[in-house]
């Protein structure tokens, strides 16, 4: 994974000296594979590239207020020529411009988003002219556009000396699955694929169309968010092959179960209903505990419909213990 994390709190990349040269080194991060730092003689804006091109891919910066919030920083995907795609953020709004021979023009419209210090701004890119925002993690909008589609890399940029970020990651797009999902996956294997393993347990391989494989989660083992590796067995005498996929867990974050202001500590009898935004009870769930703080931990709801940003109104309950509290949580990756 190419990433950077800036020396201190936060730094501006415009500063880095001598001017359009790659960092090499920082007390609390690094520059991984090669790339070039590339100006353009306006208003102190730069890049950092990373050598992936040609795939789906994914540029990420954490944002940092202790500059100007107005000014714009976010990340990119552009070539050694300056040209292709900025997703300009500032403190209250992302827009999506093209470069092309030193020109910048909006693509799509100007997208209302408060952002604070420490939130995470994501451009995907799907190799063919598709891009998708994401704001920590919830996308936040998408475009198409192809005018520029020769060597795209991902970076990122600052346009002032103002304009700060904490840290820049990028890598290649591994498949992203939901926990429990079907799936498809395009295989190097010569064969039929005979027998699949997700973190070392078996999943149902359901079909095989040339060299698109679709399996089924159905070991339902991962219990954390996070990329992990799909191992594909066929009938030839190929090796196994090796997949990274991101595996999504879907669910409630770590809560801390309070009533009337004091913790609900050491309880191990509670009872969870979890309704929708239609008011269906989509889930119960017995035997929820809290700790000796009062904490209950991420509880996993991958097999709802419900995706990452819905809300749902739960419900904490035991007779026996006296205990009944709602409230509303949106879904986040646990």
């Amino acid at each position: 994974m190419a990433s950077l994390v800036f020396e201190g709190e936060a730094q501006n990349p415009a500063d880095f000296s001598p001017e359009f040269a790659v960092p090499t080194s920082f007390s609390e991060g690094e520059v991984s594979g090669s790339g070039t730092f590339v100006g353009t003689g306006t208003d102190n804006n730069g890049w950092i590239l990373q050598s992936i091109s040609g795939v789906a891919a994914y540029a990420e910066i954490v944002w940092s207020d202790s500059g100007n919030g107005s000014q714009s920083r976010g990340p990119v995907f552009v070539n050694a020529s300056g040209d292709g795609y900025l997703l300009l953020v500032r403190s209250y709004d992302v827009r999506f411009f093209r470069a092309e021979g030193g020109v910048l023009s909006q693509v799509g419209s100007t997208i209302s988003q408060s952002v604070s210090v420490g939130d995470v701004i994501r451009l995907e890119y799907d190799a063919s002219g598709g891009f998708t925002f994401y704001h920590n993690s919830l996308e936040i909008g998408s475009e198409s556009d192809s005018v520029v589609n020769n060597g795209l890399s991902p970076g990122f940029t600052s346009r002032a000396v103002t304009a700060h970020i904490e840290s820049f990651d990028a890598n290649s797009l591994s498949t992203v699955i939901r926990k429990g999902s079907q799936f498809d996956v395009e295989t190097a294997l010569s064969g039929t694929v005979t027998a699949a393993t997700l973190n070392g347990n078996a999943i149902t391989v359901d079909s095989q169309t040339g060299t698109t494989v679709t399996l089924t989660d159905s070991d339902g083992s991962i219990a954390t968010s996070g990329e992990y590796d799909l191992v594909l067995t066929d009938d030839s005498a190929d090796p196994d092959e090796t997949i990274t996929v991101q595996v999504n867990v879907v669910g409630l974050p770590t809560n801390t179960a309070r009533k009337d202001g004091g913790l609900l500590t050491n309880l191990s009898d509670l009872t969870l209903d979890a309704v929708n935004a239609s008011g269906t009870l989509v889930k119960q769930l017995t035997g929820i505990t809290t700790d000796a703080s009062g904490a209950i931990s991420p509880i996993d709801l991958s097999d709802l419909s419900e995706a990452v940003g819905d809300t749902l109104k739960i419900s904490l309950h035991s007779a026996a213990s006296g205990v009944g509290v709602t409230f509303e949580q949106a879904l986040e990756l646990i």
